[in-house]
């Protein structure tokens, strides 16, 4: 699922895990809520994030 460009609206938020790891919450209006957990620093998670925006901005232009 991380190669698929989500639709504008989408939320993210880094979210900790029990094993010391990190996951992105998100939050969409036509899929529904997930968390993506395979972030082993907050910097990856922030950096996939970004790449997230960038490819729905990309995608969706206002």
């Amino acid at each position: 699922m991380t190669d698929d460009v989500m639709p504008r609206g989408t939320s993210y938020r880094i979210v900790p895990l029990k094993d010391k790891s990190y996951g992105v919450e998100v939050l969409s209006p036509h899929r529904g809520a997930w968390v993506m957990d395979s972030f082993q620093r907050e910097s990856d998670a922030e950096a996939w994030i970004k790449s997230q925006l960038e490819k729905t901005a990309e995608a969706h232009p206002v």
